[in-house]
């Protein structure tokens, strides 16, 4: 339970990081 715990929150953390460090990738996503 606790693996799955940090994976989820790490996923969470990745998104955020990415979010943050390319803001032009977001768009063109979008």
């Amino acid at each position: 339970q606790y693996d799955l715990y940090y994976i989820e929150n790490w996923s969470i953390w990745l998104d955020i990081a990415i979010i943050l460090l390319s803001p032009g990738a977001i768009r063109n996503a979008f």
